[in-house]
């Protein structure tokens, strides 16, 4: 440490502004003649706590004077500043000035109760309350609240990918994402939850996975009185009440409210099923499929009833259940005013206005309206081909014709198929 020598202060007793600098183990690299001076004296200038690096008077010219003997003598020795809160070391007292805004966050948004260093970053954290989006893309007139993430849209429509990771080769357009996935191959999670010690890669993601302890959802549908913990799940509820669907298949046309079903339906067009069942030979599009399998296998029925205590594989089930109880039918048929509790069932209805029968026996080519009424009729048809004779036959086929009719106008005089049926 330098000592002063007539009253001259120390430089650890020195200080910018009121932030504390510590004296640490000199850095490596010797402050040779082809180093300009200027950067010393910006160093002892902080030091001093004086702005203008290029006069000094009195104590401050002794100081620098210490400083650059000292500096000089150990031959080796370039200044390093310490932070006193955090450890962390800088080179210059510039740069210690400018970390420490980290630890002093003087400027608080009266809405919310967040603090900011900078008073303009506070400025630009009023906009989430104002709503207020200055920065437009000329491309797609998408508008942002601050310029940084306009520049980081803009690389959507040029394509630019500068962050490319050197183990896999995949490419990202904000260091952020490149850096959280860098993590994914180093397998380091340097985020970790306080209630169920949870790791993660990124820090916003365990913003979001402590709002399931909180009970936390600041996600508002302003349409119904849905709540949700991220902003992408809104806008994707959204799309429900908006009939928004901006996700479209290039073989077929249909469109979709998220991209994940887009992607689950392509498969069918190229008969993927990566999903198989560890118990049986059976595969699936979707792992949520597959999930849902495996119940048949381990009989597990984690929906019950409160009421009834029945219980039921599928989520969907068990809330098309618990309308019974309830009385809910919020599926209303367009054409008749007739309501359902689930929308399978308003689907198959509405065949009784269009008259379509979408289901075809592959061997005798008789059509139905129902799936149920298509399967019962397929296990006779079978039955027929492998083991009667064609009086036998027709003989079946005319009770089948007659139970199907049955079938229909129980039907349409209840209020839809079992809530098990789908198309």
């Amino acid at each position: 440490m330098l000592t002063a020598e007539s009253g001259v202060p120390s430089v650890s007793q020195l200080s910018v502004s009121r932030y504390k600098l510590t004296r640490t183990s000199p850095c490596s690299g010797p402050i040779t003649k082809e180093e300009p001076l200027r950067q010393a004296r910006d160093t002892a200038a902080a030091v001093c706590g004086t702005r203008t690096s290029q006069s000094f008077r009195g104590t401050e010219l002794q100081t620098l004077s210490l400083l650059l003997q000292d500096l000089s003598a150990k031959s080796v020795n370039r200044m390093g500043f310490t932070c006193d809160q955090c450890g962390k070391t800088w080179p210059t007292a510039s740069r210690l000035k400018t970390h420490y805004r980290n630890h002093i966050k003087p400027h608080v948004c009266e809405l919310c109760g967040h603090s900011f260093s900078l008073a303009a970053n506070l400025k630009t954290h009023t906009r989430v309350h104002t709503g207020k989006k200055p920065f437009s893309c000329d491309v797609c007139e998408k508008k942002f609240s601050h310029s940084s993430n306009l520049v980081t849209h803009m690389r959507i429509h040029t394509g630019e990918k500068q962050f490319e990771c050197d183990q896999c080769g995949k490419k990202f357009t904000t260091s952020s994402s490149f850096k959280a996935h860098m993590r994914i191959h180093t397998e380091q999670r340097p985020y970790k939850c306080d209630v169920c010690e949870k790791k993660f890669t990124r820090s916003g993601t365990l913003t979001i996975h402590m709002r399931i302890h909180n009970e936390d959802k600041p996600y508002w549908c302003e349409v119904c009185p849905k709540k949700f913990r991220e902003k992408n799940t809104l806008k994707r509820h959204e799309r429900i009440h908006t009939g928004e669907k901006p996700f479209e298949c290039d073989q077929c046309g249909t469109r979709f409210r998220t991209k994940i079903q887009l992607l689950e339906h392509q498969r069918v067009h190229r008969d993927e099923r990566p999903y198989q069942c560890e118990h049986c030979e059976k595969s699936f599009r979707t792992s949520r499929d597959l999930s849902v399998h495996n119940r048949t296998h381990t009989g597990e029925k984690p929906f019950r009833c409160v009421q009834c205590d029945k219980e039921f594989t599928q989520s969907s089930n068990y809330k098309c259940h618990l309308r019974i109880h309830s009385g809910e039918k919020p599926y209303k048929c367009d054409h008749c005013s007739k309501t359902f509790r689930s929308s399978s069932n308003l689907t198959e209805h509405r065949l009784v206005h269009t008259g379509q029968k979408p289901f075809v026996c592959a061997k005798c080519g008789e059509t139905f309206r129902l799936r149920s009424n298509h399967h019962r009729h397929v296990k006779i048809c079978r039955y027929e081909e492998e083991s009667c004779s064609s009086e036998q036959n027709e003989r079946l086929s005319e009770n089948l014709l007659i139970k199907n009719k049955v079938c229909d106008l129980e039907q349409t005089k209840g209020d839809g198929a079992p809530e098990a049926a789908s198309l």
